[in-house]
């Protein structure tokens, strides 16, 4: 009977967070450890009972799903190769299933069965312990199915249609399955245990028990099924007939609202998990339950006569509780406990039920889950059928193992009493993959129920590798000139003699016997050689590495160079490179013009050229005296060098300055340490440059600079100038303020000289026509068109 709840009854306790950045898929084992994959760690985090951060396991995988059998055995799917893996603590992993695309979610059903829903290729397989296909089915909605869970109450598959992303998964009326609302499919489905469709529920929408995309589905307390909406941010509650219950969560990032919700699951005592990828949390909910429940938590085991086993009984309610459980729904059995987890002792055969329940207040109407226990009469044994087993490496052939008793067996096997290996497996006869020498013995031995005593029998394998042959000339292009060959030379594997088969571009196969090792094979064809096939004394095989291509070529030289600029007077090198046998005699042109010829082992060759011109090889022969091609045209630029000129020798007055300018180079490097093109210079001394420019060359420049000392003038006014210049230094236009101590009455004549004492302007102002001001007279200078330099006014 499903247990009836309100949004209220749903109370957010605390938050998972250590570790996290993008939870995913979660599982709970059978101590209600959580794990939790995540994706952008691309890993899987590990959290106790208490919640408290254990690990982090990390496998070389992108975990897109996770499950747990009842053994704790940890299995993921993974995203990049759509791979089943089961995963060890430290992060080892075996391959258990692979031909899934997008294996979006796993859960271990009855029977341990792990069912798969895979969103890509549209389907629910399911796989038993040996990792075989038991069940394989679709439904023609299948859109992007992404999540699964199992009712055991019912034997009921339970899947979960995503929707889809993108425009091409929006329709319209034929989408949905109660409203003509403009969405994509997204419905729960429910099949039974051979894949037949009972019923659906739910659709696209934002009311109460729509959904705008589904994610994780389970199964909880009373069969009630959750499934959350990663775009809404809410669990929606139903029945196990697909009636809508409650909800519970809003979208945001605080305790108890989601933010992307993934998955959804349940531990042994009702708490509810809830993951968040964009909010990296995991969020803990406890249900309010009004009437005391009961649910069995254990699966369905095979035990062995006269063993007992534990079934586990979880209670919500007040202690102390009083239930009745049945066997077939026979012989109500009634136990009184204070213990809120309970453990029946089965040692009978059947199918163990709660039938009532009432705690300390009330009676429950809710119990949930049934445990079917079977009683094996018989120990299991295995037998090893091969004895001797002589074989070639990765033969099929290996050790037959036959098995009495109930599938599925565990058994552990020893090579030369070394390396115990555990391979659980449902088929008889079981074959060991036999591919290490050794004797190989069984050392431990269990069915579904019980631990067998009785093994039989051992093998001797004597494993001969396959032969190899590898031409170590690699894959390389082999250049041979006509007239030559050259030497393949081939090493194998395995024991001697050996016949190899090899080709020349896939055609005219030649066999070959030897006992070489390597073996010399002298070739002086063009094409590619490869080995094809190759037989030792024991084993055939097509095992081979190396494919070089020998070519023929005419012997060459070569100028690879078309442009050298030099300066003047410095020469360049000429790199001429050669192919073909050393030493080689070579001629070459100038402007068309020969210049005799040069013989030389070196390659490349540095031909020295001190003159401007075009410089072409004309003739070429190598030590075989064979002919070559000859190639490449060089231009020798010659550039003259850069003409500094700093001018004349400068003479200034104590306290001026000159700026000293080399003129426009590409770098310049003063004689002071500077690198900019002019500098200003106030201390007497010769200054020098060096220039560098646009082509490389360089030269330099310099000039002497003399200091002279000046009089002191004295015009014996203590309140103002008599004479000021400003602004000064000048580009050419300055003004003269004259401040006199008697009035002007004469013209005034303004005189510049050089440093040299030559006069280069005169001119006489009036002092009535130019600006009087405040008892001072501006007369206005313009010399711009004069040379840089220090004048005297």
């Amino acid at each position: 009977m499903s247990a009836q709840y309100t949004t209220g009854d749903f109370s957010p306790t605390s938050l998972l967070s250590e570790g996290l950045n993008a939870p995913g898929r979660m599982a709970i084992d059978t101590d209600d450890n959580i794990y939790v994959t995540d994706a952008i760690q691309k890993s899987i985090v590990k959290y106790n009972a208490q919640g408290n951060y254990i690990s982090t396991i990390n496998s070389g995988l992108s975990p897109l799903s996770i499950a747990i059998n009842d053994k704790n055995q940890l299995f993921v799917g993974d995203q990049n190769t759509g791979d089943i893996y089961t995963i060890h603590s430290n992060g080892t992993k075996t391959k258990f299933y692979t031909g899934l695309s997008f294996p979006a979610s796993m859960v271990f059903g009855s029977n341990n069965i792990l069912y798969v829903v895979d969103s890509k290729q549209k389907k629910v397989i399911g796989l038993n312990v040996s990792g075989a296909v038991v069940k394989d089915f679709t439904f023609n909605t299948f859109t992007f199915p992404t999540g699964i869970a199992f009712d055991y109450q019912n034997n009921h598959i339970i899947v979960s249609e995503h929707g889809g992303i993108g425009e091409d998964m929006e329709c319209g009326g034929g989408c949905s399955l109660c409203w003509s609302t403009m969405g994509p499919q997204t419905s729960i489905y429910i099949f039974d245990l051979d894949g037949n469709h009972l019923i659906s529920f739910g659709c696209f929408g934002t009311d109460d028990g729509l959904f705008q995309r589904i994610q994780g589905i389970t199964v909880g307390t009373c069969g009630n099924i959750y499934a959350t909406d990663p775009y809404l941010g809410r669990v929606s509650v139903f029945d196990s007939d697909g009636n809508y219950i409650t909800k519970f969560g809003q979208q945001g990032d605080n305790l108890g609202e989601l933010n992307l919700p993934m998955d959804i699951d349940f531990s042994s005592d009702n708490r509810v998990f809830v993951s968040s990828m964009n909010k990296g949390e995991i969020d803990i909910f406890t249900i309010n339950e009004s009437l005391p429940t009961a649910t069995i938590t254990s699966t369905d085991e095979i035990i062995c006569v006269g063993n007992t086993t534990n079934i586990n009984v979880n209670f919500t309610g007040t202690a102390p509780w009083t239930f009745t459980y049945t066997v077939d729904g026979l012989n109500p059995t009634e136990i009184t406990t204070s213990d809120s987890s309970y453990s029946i002792i089965g040692s009978e055969e059947g199918l163990y039920e709660i039938a009532s329940l009432f705690d300390a207040t009330a009676t429950g109407t809710c119990f949930t889950g049934s445990a079917n226990i079977q009683v094996s009469n018989s120990l299991p044994t295995a037998t090893i059928v091969t004895t001797d087993l002589t074989k070639c490496s990765t033969d099929e052939t290996g050790v037959i193992v036959q098995f009495t008793g109930i599938a599925p067996w565990t058994f552990t096997y020893t090579i030369d009493g070394l390396n115990p290996t555990e391979i659980t497996t449902v088929e008889n006869p079981y074959t060991i993959d036999a591919n290490q020498p050794g004797l190989y013995e069984i050392t431990a031995l269990a069915d579904d129920g019980c631990i067998g005593e009785s093994i039989i029998g051992n093998a001797t394998v004597l494993v001969n590798p396959f032969p190899t042959a590898n031409i170590t000339n690699g894959n390389d292009r082999i250049n041979i000139y006509s007239g030559t060959y050259t030497d393949l030379n081939i090493a194998f594997t395995g024991t001697s003699p050996w016949t190899f088969i090899y080709t020349r571009d896939d055609l005219n196969p030649i066999s070959v016997t030897t006992s070489e090792n390597p073996y010399t094979l002298s070739v002086a064809e063009e094409g590619t050689y490869e080995v094809k096939e190759i037989t030792d004394a024991f084993c055939y095989s097509t095992i081979s590495e190396g494919f070089p291509e020998v070519v023929t070529q005419p012997i060459t030289a070569t100028i690879e160079t078309t442009i050298i600029h030099v300066c003047e007077g410095d020469t360049s090198m000429i790199p001429v490179y050669f192919t073909g046998t050393a030493p080689w005699t070579f001629s070459y042109r100038i402007d068309g013009i020969g210049t005799g010829s040069i013989t030389t082992s070196t390659t490349p060759y540095q031909l020295e050229s001190s003159l401007p011109g075009v410089y072409e090889l004309s003739s070429f022969a190598d030590a075989n005296n064979i002919t070559g091609e000859f190639s490449g045209i060089v231009q020798v630029i010659e550039h003259p060098l850069p003409v500094v000129d700093l001018g004349e020798d400068l003479v200034i007055n104590e306290g001026e300055s000159v700026v000293l300018d080399a003129g426009i180079f590409n770098s310049y490097l003063w004689s002071t340490g500077a690198t900019t093109q002019t500098i200003n210079v106030s201390t007497e001394g010769t200054y020098s440059v060096e220039v560098t420019d646009v082509n490389g060359c360089s030269s330099s420049g310099s000039i002497n600079v003399t200091i002279n000392t000046l009089s002191v003038v004295d015009f014996k006014n203590n309140k103002k100038g008599v004479l000021i210049i400003y602004p000064n230094p000048s580009y050419g236009e300055f003004t003269l303020k004259i401040t006199p101590l008697v009035p002007v009455t004469t013209n005034i004549s303004v005189l510049i000289n050089s440093t040299s004492g030559q006069t280069i302007y005169s001119e006489v102002f009036n002092p009535n026509l130019v600006t009087n001001y405040n008892g001072s007279i501006y007369i206005g200078i313009n010399i711009e068109n004069f040379t840089k330099g220090i004048y005297i006014v």
